[in-house]
C-alpha cells in the first residue's frame, strides 16, 4: 500500500458533516472496523435521532473514517469512531476526535462519554491523550466471533 505521509494527511485532510449519500461508504468502513458493523439502515436510523450527527474525514475525495455522536441536554456520547484499518496511525482518528470534542464543547456540553473495547490499546491511548478518564466497565460487553467477549471500558471527558 502506497500511503501519503502523516504530515500530508495533517495538512490536507478535510473534516465535514456526513451526508445521506455517504451512508454506503460509512457502512463499508464500519464493517471493515467491527465484526458486527452497522449497515446503512442502522446508520440512517441512528443519525435520524434528535441530537445525532456524524463527522467524516476525507482526503482527495476518499473517506478514511468517521465518528457518530449524540448530544442530549448538555451531555454527549461518541457512539462510534472508526478509521479504515489500512490507514490507522496516520492521525485520522486524532483529527476526528479533536474536531468532535471542539464541536461538542461549543454546543455547550458538560460531559462527553464513550465506550471502548478493553482489547483496543491504541484507541484507549488516543482517548486518554485527549483527556478522557476511565470511569467504569461493562463486563463481557463486546462479542467476539469465536472468542470470549471483551469488556467495555467506560470513559468520560468533563468540559
Amino acid at each position: 500500500d502506497a500511503k501519503p505521509s502523516a504530515a500530508a494527511h495533517m495538512a490536507t485532510a478535510k473534516l465535514r458533516p456526513s451526508l445521506l449519500q455517504d451512508l454506503p461508504t460509512m457502512a463499508c468502513i464500519h464493517a471493515e472496523c467491527f465484526a458486527e458493523g452497522w449497515n446503512e439502515l442502522a446508520l440512517q436510523s441512528t443519525l435520524s435521532n434528535a441530537g445525532a450527527g456524524a463527522v467524516l474525514i476525507e482526503l482527495a475525495g476518499m473517506i478514511y473514517g468517521f465518528a457518530v455522536y449524540q448530544w442530549v441536554a448538555g451531555e454527549a456520547e461518541i457512539l462510534t469512531i472508526c478509521v479504515r484499518p489500512n490507514y490507522r496511525r496516520q492521525h485520522f482518528g486524532a483529527q476526528l476526535l479533536t474536531h468532535l470534542v471542539k464541536q461538542l464543547r461549543d454546543l455547550p456540553t458538560a460531559k462527553l462519554f464513550l465506550e471502548v473495547a478493553a482489547d483496543n490499546p491504541g484507541a484507549i491511548a488516543l482517548y486518554e491523550n485527549h483527556g478522557f478518564a476511565r470511569v467504569g466497565a461493562r463486563n463481557g460487553y463486546y462479542a467476539r466471533p469465536g472468542a470470549m467477549p471483551v469488556d467495555a471500558i467506560l470513559m468520560t471527558l468533563n468540559f
